[in-house]
Parts: C-alpha cells; sequence; structure tokens
C-alpha cells in the first residue's frame, strides 16, 4: 500500500511537469518525482511524507514477494 501511495505521488509529479510543458526525467539523479526529503523533517506536514517514504523503502525491500505457479500439464 506504501509503495502505491508513493507512486502515485511520483506520477502526479511527472504530469504535473508535462502539463507545464516540461520534460520529466528517468534519468539517474534527475528523476522527476515528488519531492520528499531523505531526513525526518520539523514540520508535522513534511514529516507525514517523510514516513511515507521510509514505509515505501520498507515496503520495497522487506515485503514478501508472491507469485503465482501454474503446472503447464493441468488443465
Amino acid at each position: 500500500m506504501a509503495h502505491n501511495l508513493r507512486s502515485s505521488l511520483d506520477h502526479l509529479a511527472w504530469q504535473l511537469v508535462e502539463a507545464n510543458g516540461g520534460a520529466p526525467s528517468d534519468k539517474p539523479g534527475q528523476q522527476t518525482a515528488f519531492p520528499i526529503r531523505d531526513v525526518l523533517p520539523e514540520s508535522p506536514t513534511d514529516a507525514n511524507l517523510w514516513h511515507l517514504h521510509r514505509l515505501d523503502i520498507i515496503d520495497k525491500h522487506h515485503g514478501p514477494l508472491l507469485a503465482s505457479v501454474r503446472h503447464g500439464a493441468v488443465m
């Protein structure tokens, strides 16, 4: 859930850049993304976004990866 929310914010940022005539980027170090600080800020609003960022990292890197498997001979 956290990763999906974070991804939605990044997509919003991408669309806002395009809507304003800009060219979004996915180059390393220049990615167009929703701005969230890497350190815990003092502002409650920014702190909520920082917590979302941390949850996103946990969600992506520590969550179980599930895959469905189907046997080819089963009809």
